[in-house]
């Protein structure tokens, strides 16, 4: 049987003790001296470096271009323009009448037949909502028929509308309330009429049934100006509306509505 003999010198303790002596380079630093300067308190506090910006406790509100603060908020699209309009709203102050540069069209235009330019222009790139006061233009007298004359606004030019664009609208109204009152409709096609005919109650019959498909004059206008708002004016922030004067002892004429979308 093998046996070893121990190495010589007393047995290791229990706990290792480091050798006697410096440690050579390569061992690891087991303390470290602390950095320069006090020692921090207790409480921290970060320094002015880093010290974040608090937020104002009252945010500055938003400024019109006119540079005084604006408070109210867009309201929405109102027909009957009863919102108040905001600081940069332009007032109805020129309104030129230019009835003599553009004079009633013939009956034989048609409205629509071919459309007009501006249907298919491209609108401004940038238009501002609610650009100028809404304003008015009177009919010439009771009966659509008269037509209205050609009351344009310098405020439509930021909006893309000329004032040859203008004059085509304000004829083809008149046109299409003439086109009504004789029995056609804006193609100028005469409206459906019945084929009864030959007898007294036939004939009653026929004007019945002719009433029931035929329009009057402010339907069909209606119908025109709701087309120029789809076509045109609305994608160019404008809005037009047929509207009855109405006075003590009955209807007084017409008007045109125009507002700024």
């Amino acid at each position: 049987m093998t046996t070893y003999a121990p190495p010589p010198g007393p047995p290791p303790d229990k706990h290792y003790a480091p050798p006697a002596g410096s440690p050579p380079a390569w061992a690891p630093q087991q303390h470290y001296p602390p950095p320069p300067g006090a020692p921090p308190s207790d409480s921290y506090a970060a320094p002015p470096s880093e010290s974040r910006p608090q937020p104002p406790s009252n945010p500055p509100r938003s400024t019109a271009p006119s540079g005084e603060p604006s408070t109210e908020p867009p309201p929405p699209y109102t027909a009957n323009a009863a919102d108040p309009l905001p600081s940069w709203a332009q007032a109805c102050t020129r309104v030129r009448d230019l009835s003599a540069t553009y004079p009633s069209l013939a009956l034989a235009h048609l409205p629509l037949d071919p459309p007009p330019d501006f249907f298919s222009t491209p609108s401004p790139r940038r238009v501002r909502s609610r650009s100028f006061a809404a304003w008015t233009v009177p009919s010439r007298a009771r009966n659509l028929v008269d037509g209205f004359p050609v009351l344009y606004n310098d405020a439509l030019k930021a909006h893309g509308v000329s004032e040859e664009d203008w004059g085509r609208f304000i004829g083809d109204v008149q046109v299409a309330a003439r086109l009504a009152l004789a029995g056609f409709n804006m193609r100028g096609e005469r409206q459906r009429r019945a084929s009864l005919s030959g007898t007294l109650l036939g004939s009653v019959r026929g004007r019945a049934y002719d009433a029931a498909f035929a329009k009057s004059p402010l339907e069909q206008v209606q119908q025109l100006v709701e087309i120029y708002n789809g076509s045109a004016w609305e994608r160019r922030k404008v809005h037009v509306t047929v509207r009855m004067q109405l006075a003590e002892n009955g209807r007084e004429g017409y008007e045109l509505l125009v507002e700024a979308l």
